[in-house]
């Protein structure tokens, strides 16, 4: 089967010093920094010294001014011309041209407030399955323009993001669900509450308690374990507010502020879906590696990859996903020390839990990856990994030596000089002394940590390396 990848992009930022929700409105064109954003995507999809061009054969955009701006310096870029689809345009909204909001906006009205009735369907506009089944129009037809290869859609916020909700749930056939795994949490990328201890109620009794009753209706009140606080009741109640306000969020769309920040918007690209170390680097001394790792698993095209079947060479270990931006910025330095190494007894094996295949194999394909990847959707070689060495961060890269054990990790984005060091102080046997989270080491708050002989860690940073 074909692979063919569709990028949804929400347009640049819109110049509205007004702050109005502009909706459909005509006239809304990009700020000075929305023109920025666009050319940043620009110069990143076709390419340059340090990245791959992506493939992307078709570009398609929304009708309305701020979509086709964004769109226009991407498609010169690429060498395309820009198509224009109106299935992509902004949702209808009974509050365009109005500012939203309580204290002056068009809250304080209210007439307004039978719009608020619903914001399910929603009751203030553009039904959101309305807005489903024209974006999956819009997206079909991307798809066949570039079939095999990769178009960029232009469209707005609201669209794409209800859009991504109803793929994201949409049934499908599904493999059955995965064992649990020690040390590696259950379904981890779902967004969810953290467990609070004020929450948890004890059980104790109940059963009893239900078979006294039998036959009556009993209300039965379980104590708490702990009581919360005044500061965690408040905790609780902002929260409660913070929902509310996220609902109200949705009817807001694409307004901006003054200053030219979208509202509610973060100011930086934190929380995009993956978590990025800082690039540091630690190297174990050899007599306190840990057990050799037992990682195994199918890749992408079919063919099971065992890491003890390159027992006696160096393995280098990657995770990443597709989506991931730091996973891409150093796939050009993975890929050149793959090449360089491959002659020297160094094997190197990608650890991607997030894609499918056709996903996957678009990045190998646009980055030119020579090394092989385990599709882990089960998590079974990140389990495998938890057990010896932290691994709190997408991307990391972790050295086995060549009796599997492991030797050297970076979390987060290699850098190449760095992983180089690494893997020549692994190959040439040589190795620095534990750092403070390595197995069997210990470390008091503002010392160092000592091995059982004495000497003191050694931690690399990303430009340097560990000296015996």
């Amino acid at each position: 089967m074909v692979a063919t990848t569709i990028h949804l992009l929400r347009h640049g930022e819109v110049h509205n010093p007004e702050g109005v929700l502009y909706g459909r409105l005509a006239g809304y064109h990009l700020s000075e920094r929305g023109r920025a954003m666009a050319e940043l995507v620009a110069m990143h999809v076709s390419g340059g010294a340090t990245a791959p061009r992506y493939d992307i054969t078709a570009v398609v955009a929304s009708p309305l001014q701020r979509a086709q701006e964004t769109a226009a310096p991407i498609a010169a870029a690429l060498g395309l011309d820009v198509r224009t689809d109106d299935h992509l345009i902004e949702a209808d909204n009974a509050f365009e041209g109005m500012t939203f909001g309580v204290g002056d906006g068009s809250l304080r009205h209210p007439r307004h407030w039978p719009l608020l009735v619903n914001p399910f369907r929603p009751s203030w506009g553009e039904p959101y399955t309305e807005q489903v089944a024209r974006m999956r129009l819009a997206v079909d037809a991307a798809r066949e323009l570039a079939r095999g290869h990769e178009a960029l859609v232009v469209s707005h916020q609201l669209p794409i993001w209800v859009t991504r909700l109803v793929r994201e749930a949409a049934p499908v056939a599904r493999p059955a669900p995965p064992a649990v795994l020690a040390r590696v949490a259950d379904q981890p990328a779902l967004r969810r509450r953290h467990a609070r201890r004020d929450r948890v109620q004890r059980t104790r009794g109940l059963a009893a308690a239900g078979r006294r009753n039998r036959g009556r209706r009993v209300a039965v009140r379980t104590p708490r374990v702990h009581s919360p606080s005044g500061a965690a009741r408040a905790h609780r109640v902002g929260r409660g507010m913070l929902g509310a306000l996220a609902g109200l969020a949705l009817l807001a769309g694409c307004t901006t502020s003054s200053t030219g920040t979208p509202h509610g918007a973060p100011s930086d690209v934190a929380d995009q879906g993956y978590q990025s170390g800082d690039g540091s680097a630690k190297l174990w001394a050899a007599h306190d590696r840990s057990q050799p790792v037992e990682l195994s698993g199918t890749d992408f095209a079919g063919t099971v990859q065992d890491v003890t079947a390159w027992r006696g060479d160096v393995v280098v270990l990657n995770s990443w996903y597709a989506g991931c931006p730091p996973c891409r910025a150093e796939a050009p330095d993975l890929v050149a020390f793959a090449n360089d190494y491959a002659t020297r007894g160094v094997h190197v094996l990608g650890i991607n839990g997030t894609d499918d295949a056709g996903a996957a194999s678009a990045f190998q394909r646009t980055f030119a990856v020579p090394y092989p990847s385990i599709a882990d959707t089960h998590g079974r070689a990140i389990a495998a990994l938890q057990g010896v060495v932290p691994m709190q961060a997408t991307p990391t890269t972790v050295v086995l030596d060549r009796d599997g054990r492991v030797a050297a990790r970076i979390l987060g984005l290699v850098d190449a000089a760095t992983l180089r060091g690494l893997v020549d102080d692994v190959l040439g046997g040589t190795g620095a002394t534990p750092a403070p989270d390595a197995p069997g080491a210990t470390a008091t708050a503002g010392e160092p940590a000592a091995t059982p002989t004495g000497t003191q860690s050694a931690v690399v940073t990303p430009t340097t390396r560990a000296v015996p």
